[in-house]
C-alpha cells in the first residue's frame, strides 16, 4: 500500500514537472501574478497599520473639529430650508434673502475659524502617504466621501465659490441646492467617521 502511494506521488510530481517544462511562459506568468498579489496584500496591510497609528486618528480629529465648529453655529442645518446652512453662501446675495430669510451669515471671525480647520483637513488629505481605506470599509465610498469633504474645504477657503448662482434647484431636482449639498457633506463625514470607528487592525 505504501509503495503504491509513493508511486502515485512520484507520478504526480513527474506530471507537474513535465507541465512546467512544456509551458514555461504560462507558469512564469502565473507565478508572477501570485507573487505580485501576495506583495500587494502585504503592502496594503502595512499601509493600514501605519494609517491605524497616525492618519486615521488625525483625520478623525480634523473632521470632528470642523464639524463641531459648523454645528455650534447652525451651519449644518438640513431640516429648515429658510434657516439655511453653510452652503447658502452659493446663492447670490438677493437670493439668500429670498430662499433662506432666516440664515445668519457667518462673520469674518467665524469664517476664519472654518477656514483654518478646513485648511488643516485639506492638507492632511493631500499630504499623507497612508491614505488607504480601512479594512472592512468600501473603497469607493471611502474615497468618494473624501472627495466631497475636500471640495467643501475648497469651498470654505475660497470666496470665489460664493454667491455664484441664482438657481435654487439642480436640474430636475425638487430639493434646494444648499440642503442637498449639506446632506451629502454630512453623509460623507459620517461615512469616514464610521469607517475609522470600526477599524480593527
Amino acid at each position: 500500500m505504501l509503495l503504491v502511494w509513493i508511486s502515485e506521488i512520484k507520478h504526480i510530481i513527474e506530471c507537474i514537472l513535465c507541465f512546467i517544462e512544456e509551458n514555461p511562459i504560462s507558469v512564469g506568468i502565473v507565478t508572477s501574478m501570485i507573487v505580485g498579489s501576495l506583495w500587494f496584500r502585504k503592502y496594503i496591510r502595512q499601509k493600514r497599520a501605519e494609517a491605524f497609528f497616525g492618519f486615521y486618528a488625525k483625520l478623525s480629529l480634523c473632521l470632528k473639529s470642523l464639524r463641531t465648529k459648523l454645528e455650534e453655529n447652525g451651519q449644518l442645518n438640513t431640516s429648515d430650508t429658510k434657516a439655511g446652512n453653510i452652503y447658502s453662501l452659493i446663492y447670490v446675495e438677493d437670493d439668500i434673502k429670498n430662499i433662506c430669510p432666516s440664515y445668519k451669515k457667518p462673520d469674518d471671525k467665524e469664517i476664519q475659524l472654518y477656514q483654518a480647520a478646513a485648511k488643516e483637513l485639506k492638507e492632511l488629505l493631500l499630504n499623507t502617504e497612508n491614505n488607504v481605506y480601512p479594512r472592512g470599509s468600501k473603497r469607493q465610498e471611502w474615497y468618494e466621501s473624501q472627495h466631497i469633504i475636500f471640495l467643501f474645504c475648497e469651498f470654505l477657503e475660497s470666496k470665489e465659490y460664493w454667491h455664484t448662482t441664482n438657481k435654487e434647484f439642480d436640474n430636475g431636482d425638487n430639493e434646494y441646492k444648499h440642503i442637498k449639498r449639506c446632506k451629502l457633506l454630512i453623509e460623507a463625514m459620517d461615512c469616514i467617521q464610521e469607517s475609522i470607528n470600526n477599524v480593527k487592525y
